[in-house]
């Protein structure tokens, strides 16, 4: 009888390989099983934890709120950032947010732990974002005027970087470049020097 092929996904992250070295390197094993590690960024990690298609993986905090019912938290350990470590809000110059000036945003993905700290801050400092996603840039498009695009159009917009991969999206985020861009398990945002 062959052994059992379980795939551990993480990402790039070194506190997510710290989790699963053990099982990765062999220095971990069980009878009958075998393990394999493979890696991808958090967001997709997060969708296909959704979709039911990974066995045992990382995903972000934000997104095991919607999956503890399938998934449970391995005794190897979970992390979440804190004041030296976790997402932080990267700009190119110093910023305040709050201070009535227009600010963009991008985030890792909608689902990510960075995005559900961005959204608490924002709530506590009274700062209406449109989170900019597949599914509401629709609505968000139909309320800018003639030649806008809605990173003009909105003074505060969270948008997922799954959102902006596309040529035209792309496009429109860089000729009205965030000031503000939350870095957390963003490892593969510039392949293909793009």
């Amino acid at each position: 009888m062959s052994d059992r092929e379980i795939t551990i996904f993480h990402s790039p992250d070194a506190d997510d390989a710290f989790m699963f070295y053990g099982m990765v390197k062999g220095g971990i094993g069980y009878p009958g099983y075998r393990f394999i590690h493979d890696q991808c960024d958090i967001e997709s990690l997060n969708h296909r934890a959704h979709a039911g298609e990974l066995d045992v993986t990382a995903v972000s905090v934000h997104a095991y709120s919607k999956l503890q019912a399938e998934y449970v938290i391995l005794s190897s350990g979970a992390s979440m950032g804190g004041a030296d470590y976790g997402p932080r809000i990267v700009a190119l110059k110093n910023l305040v947010l709050g201070d009535g000036v227009r600010r963009r945003i991008a985030i890792p993905g909608p689902m990510t732990s960075a995005t559900l700290a961005l959204r608490l801050y924002l709530k506590a400092a009274q700062i209406e974002a449109e989170l900019v996603l597949a599914g509401t840039a629709r609505r968000l498009e139909s309320e800018c005027r003639g030649g806008e695009n809605l990173f003009e159009h909105y003074p505060f917009t969270i948008v997922s970087m799954d959102f902006i991969k596309s040529d035209q999206r792309r496009d429109d985020f860089l000729r009205t470049c965030p000031e503000l861009v939350i870095v957390d398990e963003a490892h593969t945002c510039a392949h293909g020097g793009k």
